[in-house]
């Protein structure tokens, strides 16, 4: 909460003494380019009892926040699909003044309800990544099942078995709570095998039901659907791999790699054919991705890997490593000094200087 706090009052005061100018001038003469990352785009209407794990990681903005970003592009900057800057690289010529590429994580059907209908009345592109069991009715995605069901379980407390002698403390009274259990429970699920995760997922799952009137989780009702993805196609938006399961890539071995990209890239072929399409890295850190994954991507017909590391690109910038930046809840003043790299350039210094301190 101070952290939070404390970042608005420096992006405030970043923006007021006119740093956000001089970083676009900056920009405009090294020819540096963001792309913006945003997932959820809701109605404000849908918030109900606790902030949904999404929201408490920063991954969901308002139609209105949503709209007053893209008008504020629409004016300012020069909004090109992923698909232009691509051919500019290729060509090996600058990309106009003050560009900017949009791009939406994760394929919920909000995107095409409710975050189109605001690109269109701007005039303005996107690339919408699509995880590939997202678009199948038997494949599963477990971290967004894991957070439907957290979801629908707000002010609940319980202990879900682990073991035969360990338990799990799940406690769901707080934003900040919930926020803590998430950590941990992400934690756990992830150091655990096939067995442990399907012990887990059945005792949260009773427990849902059993607050919930024995409804079925459908959380896969969550995403878009193959008719919403033909027509956004039509609109000319342009899609993207994000893997078959939202997986860390690099924790997989070499078979479970190439289910993860073949297995999207031929879901996404099913809907647009074999061409050449982006793709972004699941969590995206360097940590999350390696070698393997890169050579499997090039294999695979994806043009470039996004990564979700902070920070702009230039003519320099690896196409399989291209920086974004994550777009929250964010004022205009914090959105404006966000894109234009300030915040990513602080990080990194900051970064520097803790590392010089431990050593």
């Amino acid at each position: 909460m101070i952290k939070n706090r404390l970042k608005k009052i420096l992006c405030f005061f970043l923006y007021i003494t006119g740093s956000t100018f001089v970083a676009r001038l900056y920009n405009k003469r090294a020819g540096r380019l963001p792309i913006l990352m945003y997932h959820r785009v809701v109605n404000p209407k849908e918030f109900k009892g606790l902030k949904s794990c999404l929201q408490l990681m920063g991954m969901v903005v308002t139609e209105k926040t949503f709209e007053r970003h893209i008008e504020y592009l629409s004016n300012r900057f020069n909004v090109i699909s992923l698909g232009d800057y691509m051919n500019y690289r290729a060509k090996n010529m600058a990309i106009p003044p003050h560009s900017v590429v949009i791009t939406l994580d994760d394929g919920f059907r909000d995107n095409y309800y409710n975050a189109v209908s605001i690109l269109k009345k701007y005039q303005v592109t996107a690339t919408f990544f699509l995880i590939g069991n997202a678009l199948t009715k038997e494949g599963d995605i477990w971290i967004h099942r894991l957070y439907y069901l957290l979801d629908g379980l707000d002010y609940k407390k319980f202990y879900i078995m682990i073991s035969k002698k360990e338990s799990l403390r799940i406690k769901l009274t707080s934003n900040m709570d919930k926020k803590k259990t998430l950590k941990r429970v992400k934690k756990f699920l992830e150091s655990s095998n096939n067995e442990q995760k399907k012990m887990f997922f059945e005792q949260l799952k009773e427990k849902y039901q059993a607050a919930n009137n024995g409804a079925e989780p459908l959380y896969k009702k969550e995403y878009l659907k193959k008719e919403e993805i033909v027509k956004m196609l039509k609109k000319g938006f342009s899609v993207g791999g994000h893997s078959l399961t939202h997986q860390d890539l690099k924790n997989l071995d070499y078979e479970e790699k190439v289910e993860e990209i073949s297995g999207s890239r031929l879901l996404l072929d099913d809907i647009i054919g074999k061409k050449y399409l982006p793709f972004a890295y699941p969590y995206g850190q360097r940590f999350n991705y390696d070698n393997k994954t890169i050579a499997l991507l090039k294999e695979n017909k994806f043009s470039c890997g996004l990564t979700t590391i902070d920070g702009l690109n230039d003519i320099n910038t690896d196409l399989y490593e291209l920086y974004r930046i994550e777009i929250g809840e964010f004022s205009i003043y914090e959105f404006v000094v966000h894109i234009t790299g300030i915040m990513a350039f602080i990080k990194i210094v900051f970064k520097r200087l803790l590392k010089n301190i431990e050593v």
